[in-house]
């Protein structure tokens, strides 16, 4: 699976990453009754290692996992080049205003507190890979915009503005 989200009419893969294995059961159930692929990761050394394996769309995440916490993990997945846009949930039982800025300050794109409300966690996925889909969109365009501005759509050569601006970078550089 790539970096990006599932196209639609693709099965999003989300990674699933609690010790406690009721709560990865219950996402599992919940989350493949939406149509989705799920990965399981029991602690924070599992999840980076799935994350690398299976490139998820979404990634679920505990905080209080034994080895490596979930804000970690979620700082190692952020650090990866195709860890930066993926969305992460942070789940907790921790609601104090603290436990919440760290969860964001980790990069998480969402905080959710326990007990998860089971019946809304397929819609609040399916929510964040639909924005996540969108922003990606975006960006793509973006860099096809980018490239037009210096490119000639036609040749694949610099355009003129490109050449501008490489000869202005030349005759403002110091003279040695």
């Amino acid at each position: 699976m790539s970096n990006e989200v599932s196209q639609p009419g693709q099965r999003a893969t989300i990674l699933v990453a609690d010790d406690d294995m009721n709560v990865r059961l219950l996402s599992r159930q919940c989350l493949e009754s939406e149509g989705m692929i799920v990965i399981e990761a029991a602690d924070g050394h599992e999840a980076l290692e799935a994350f690398v394996r299976e490139r998820p769309d979404l990634v679920f995440l505990d905080v209080e996992m034994p080895g490596m916490t979930g804000l970690e993990v979620c700082q190692r997945i952020r650090a990866m080049p195709q860890g930066e846009s993926v969305p992460i949930m942070i789940v907790t039982g921790s609601d104090d205003r603290q436990s919440i800025d760290d969860g964001f300050e980790a990069g998480a794109t969402q905080y959710k507190t326990k007990p998860v409300n089971w019946s809304l966690l397929g819609r609040d996925v399916q929510y964040m890979l639909r924005a996540s889909n969108a922003f990606n969109s975006l960006k793509r365009q973006e860099d096809r915009l980018r490239y037009l501005a210096y490119f000639d759509p036609l040749t694949s050569l610099p355009n003129r503005r490109s050449f501008n601006e490489q000869l202005n970078r030349i005759l403002s550089a110091p003279s040695v």
